[in-house]
């Protein structure tokens, strides 16, 4: 796992990594963990390194000369979706431009030593689930998916079959859509009738009239029955993810 951090200054930036050290050593949960931490300057630097290097969680200054955090964060938020971003400023208006971004944690420089906590294990808490697999198994081959790559699973009209509807394509699956959704509940996704369940992570819009507008454009209907703890589950989501966020 690889964290990046961003920031003009040299003396922070070196703290900031000394912390996330501390906090790492510090909670049994992390042990064994294989953490590479490094501190990289200017943000074309960033940019550069993640052409070749995924980065998993980056920690950027907003205010920085020349390519700033939020021209930085605008080229991961196109280009690499899946990397966590976290803001560091002692400027809090930037929040309000930093948010078109989806950020995962927006941590005040004043109040780093009570934020940062919370940011760096709950980025790190959501990693760990994003990184678990399915074994999806069909007459003549296993493949394992990751399901933060799923979008949805719906059962099909007829037999015993799942539909998997991924970022990579489809699969095809024999499996009980109770049995499936029991198994991933806890990894954010949420029934929208009684045979399709969907990742929130990948929810773009709920609409009124019960339409549900996933990534690559897939729409699907949620029934009545469901859209109240649709709303609520997704609501939940949301304020968790943007915990750092006041």
């Amino acid at each position: 796992m690889k964290i990046i951090i961003c920031d003009d200054n040299k003396e922070f930036s070196r703290m900031l990594s000394d912390k996330i050290t501390e906090i790492l050593r510090s909670d049994e949960r992390y042990e064994g963990f294989d953490v590479e931490c490094n501190c990289l300057y200017p943000a074309d630097k960033v940019i550069e390194y993640a052409k070749n290097e995924h980065i998993d969680i980056l920690f950027l200054d907003i205010n920085m000369p020349g390519t700033n955090g939020l021209d930085t964060a605008e080229k991961f938020f196109n280009e690499h979706k899946d990397t966590y971003i976290i803001f560091v400023s002692d400027l809090e208006n930037y929040v309000f431009y930093a948010i078109r971004f989806n950020p995962f944690r927006f941590i005040r420089k004043p109040n780093l030593d009570n934020e940062l906590t919370e940011a760096l294990t709950s980025a790190l808490d959501e990693i760990l689930i994003s990184d678990r697999q399915i074994e999806v198994c069909n007459r003549d081959e296993c493949v394992s998916v990751n399901i933060s790559r799923i979008i949805y699973i719906e059962k099909e009209k007829r037999g015993n079959y799942l539909d998997i509807n991924t970022i990579d394509g489809h699969y095809r699956y024999r499996c009980n859509i109770a049995q499936i959704y029991e198994e991933l509940k806890d990894a954010y996704f949420v029934k929208i009738n009684s045979g399709t369940i969907v990742n929130m992570k990948h929810i773009m819009t709920i609409q009124q009239d019960g339409l549900l507008l996933m990534s690559g454009n897939n729409m699907l209907t949620v029934s009545k029955k469901y859209l109240s703890d649709l709303t609520s589950s997704y609501i939940k989501y949301m304020r968790n993810k943007k915990g750092g966020i006041k």
